[in-house]
């Protein structure tokens, strides 16, 4: 704790420190997070959020997540009116609120520790830079995550203004409103409701310590009850009042089933995400490996930024910036208590995780948990390794501490920046291969593009795609993973009815996409089995689906629009003639595939598979073209797996009207045996994998 004869800290300093890091803290989250802002639309749940507002306004919001967030819906029906479909606004406004939450978490700690500028500055851009949060790409979703962050820790900042008020009518206008701000940021998500124990903490330690200890306690003690009681009335709420079904109270009913067995259970689970979210985050930015320009420039943000923070931090730890006179073993018993209080917040912090019996992982999308420990982990991380330090290596320590996270998190925004390019691909082609989709389409991806995508937002982007203008509410097509859903597509048949949502078909009506990111995106045919990547439940799938030309509708008759993140349409490359060859086979124009072919040829564009030939290679057989044929045909050979896939369109048309060197060729690889190895009622009983 802090001395009895230690000042307070004059206004004056708390401001200009307060802004020194609000402006490093700027230029921070700019280099991580804002520098490919530009470069990227929507991820994770995000789609869904902004096609919700697409087909119905602010006002559709309720009904798609107030089984969620009761309350927290009012921030979008509020904010999505001025943001709408535009994501620049919302990255722009997540971005903002995750840069104040490190302000304010700075300024509430450094009221608490007003000696320990350095350190707090250190642990203020951790917190910013926490390495376990991989997320802040999918602002739409994770918007209202900061929004009450920052409700609560603004609330705890004018807490601690109001105990050091001396007037006390703008006390109690302030304890009011902070008061306000508590309410606000707790039921509106319960993430950071842990911070309401801490407050007492960081209360009691930034009142004047010239008043005696029981007067600080008694003044702490009076001044937090109001908001323990709020943080009372929302459990309450929360397990006996609301509507929300989202996050269910597990750990109640397993200690009312089996009480020594939930606690055995509870404080193992404690203990494996402890060390997840204070230790096993922060390996993640030296397990990643540099390569390319934005290796390289990841890197370089990394010292450039080491050296920025090397000279904030070494200022305001420099005993002649703060004026410490502490001993050092009172600083290292602060420095103790500082690591303490930061598993405490941990612990404190995770009874939402483990009240709900989710599990914390480091993997995307269910890393957002770790949100709820970031603001233990960065100060006990930055305390722990000020403790083991040398004083004349703390400062170099600190800034590395900081800084290569800020590295990391580049990385992963260049990650989504590669994922996105992907996604928006994969769309386009789908638009060049199917103009239009009959409705009722069920699109079934063996896999999907990239893992930084669901299939339930790739399904709002494809009806997003495909919808009326006039209808935008219509769930005219779904799309699943095949892999996310096999225990029930297996179950299937034909005339099964699909029903999902607003959206009812029959599995008849399903078509298989396989889109890998080195190819085009492929519909499958019905006799596609022998496909090299195909998974055993797509084969198992295949028998039962539609051919792609009964569900594709060759040419749009009716208005359609991207969504406006998508921008405008790529150049034309490789995937686009082979989506519109596909097309045109659909209809048996064969010559309009031999053109595609020849104008792709003149271009000097190159199939990245040998697979995408097949249509090329009979339109060249049927055509008259065996030089071009036989072109394909070699390459097709050199490919291992690939002939075998090309059998049986080659048997289904009547070799009589190729010419000799054509019927040669066909000839030649339809005597390739049937490599699947591959009997469909045999993988539906499950022995297909023994």
């Amino acid at each position: 704790m802090r001395s009895q004869a230690e000042p307070n800290p004059d206004r004056r300093g708390e401001a200009r420190a307060s802004l020194i890091f609000a402006l490093t803290a700027a230029l921070a989250a700019l280099a991580a997070y804002g520098i490919l802002i530009p470069s990227w639309a929507a991820f994770g749940d995000d789609p869904n959020f902004l096609w919700t507002y697409h087909r119905g306004g602010a006002a559709a919001y309720r009904p798609f997540m107030a089984w969620i967030r009761e309350y927290g819906v009012l921030l979008y029906e509020w904010f999505s009116p001025f943001a709408g479909e535009a994501v620049m606004r919302w990255r722009i406004a997540a971005l903002g609120l995750r840069w104040l939450s490190s302000v304010l978490y700075f300024i509430t700690l450094r009221r608490a520790y007003p000696r320990r500028t350095g350190l707090i500055f250190a642990a203020g851009l951790l917190f910013l830079l926490y390495p376990g949060f991989s997320q802040q790409a999918v602002p739409v979703e994770f918007i209202l995550h900061f929004f009450s962050l920052c409700c609560i820790l603004a609330s705890i900042a004018i807490h601690q203004s109001a105990l050091n008020s001396s007037r006390r009518s703008l006390s109690a206008l302030r304890m009011i409103a902070a008061g306000g701000l508590s309410l606000v940021g707790v039921f509106s998500c319960e993430y950071f409701i842990g911070l309401e124990i801490v407050r007492a903490v960081l209360v009691y330690r930034s009142l004047d310590a010239d008043d005696a200890a029981r007067t600080r306690f008694r003044r702490t003690a009076v001044t937090t009850l109001p908001f323990l009681a709020i943080l009372a009335l929302f459990l309450y709420w929360r397990l006996f009042r609301t509507s929300i079904t989202y996050l269910e109270p597990v750990l109640l009913e397993e200690l009312r089933a089996d009480p020594l067995s939930a606690v055995t259970g509870l404080m193992t689970q404690a203990v494996g995400d402890l060390k997840t979210a204070f230790i096993d985050a922060f390996r993640l930015p030296l397990s990643t490996r540099l390569s390319g320009k934005s290796g390289f420039l990841g890197l370089l943000l990394t010292l450039v930024f080491s050296v920025l923070f090397y000279v904030v931090v070494r200022r305001f730890e420099a005993p002649g910036a703060n004026e410490d006179t502490d001993s050092e073993r009172r600083s290292r018993d602060e420095r103790w208590r500082m690591v303490g209080l930061g598993l405490f917040a941990g612990l404190v912090g995770g009874a939402p995780v483990w009240g709900a019996g989710l599990e914390m992982t480091l993997t995307l999308f269910w890393d957002r948990l770790t949100l709820s420990f970031a603001w233990g982990a960065a100060l006990a991380a930055v305390a722990f390794l000020s403790e083991i330090l040398r004083p004349r290596y703390r400062a170099v320590g600190l800034a590395l501490l900081a800084a290569v996270p800020l590295g990391y998190q580049f990385q992963v925004q260049n990650r989504f920046r590669r994922d996105w390019e992907l996604t928006r691909a994969a769309v386009w082609e789908l638009k060049w291969r199917a103009p239009d989709l009959a409705p009722g389409t069920l699109l079934l991806f063996d896999r999907l593009p990239t893992g930084s995508l669901t299939d339930n937002s790739l399904n709002a982007l494809v009806n997003w795609a495909y919808e009326t203008p006039r209808a935008p509410e219509r769930e005219a097509y779904k799309v699943f993973e095949i892999d996310n859903r096999r225990e029930s597509l297996l179950t299937l048949r034909p005339e099964s009815p699909v029903v999902h949502g607003a959206f009812h078909g029959v599995m008849s009506d399903a078509v298989i996409a396989v889109k890998s990111p080195s190819a085009c995106l492929m519909l499958l045919r019905p006799g596609d089995r022998n496909l090299p990547f195909l998974s055993k439940t797509g084969r198992a799938l295949l028998p039962i689906v539609s051919d792609p030309g009964k569900r594709v509708i060759p040419t749009a008759d009716r208005p359609m629009t991207l969504p406006p993140f998508f921008a405008d349409e790529p150049a034309h490359g490789w995937c686009f003639y082979y989506e519109r060859a596909e097309a045109a086979a659909d209809r048996g124009d064969w010559a309009e595939v031999l053109r595609l072919a020849h104008e792709a040829e003149a271009q000097g564009l190159a199939a990245s598979t040998a697979v995408e030939l097949r249509s090329f290679l009979i339109a060249a057989l049927i055509g008259g073209d065996p030089e071009l044929a036989e072109r394909y045909a070699a390459a097709v050979e050199a490919e291992e797996g690939v002939p075998a896939f090309f059998r049986p369109a080659l048997e289904a048309f009547d070799p009589a009207s190729l010419s000799p060197e054509g019927r040669r060729i066909r000839e030649r690889m339809i005597s390739v045996p049937d490599s699947s190895g591959f009997d469909q009622e045999d993988f539906r009983s499950g022995t297909a994998y023994n």
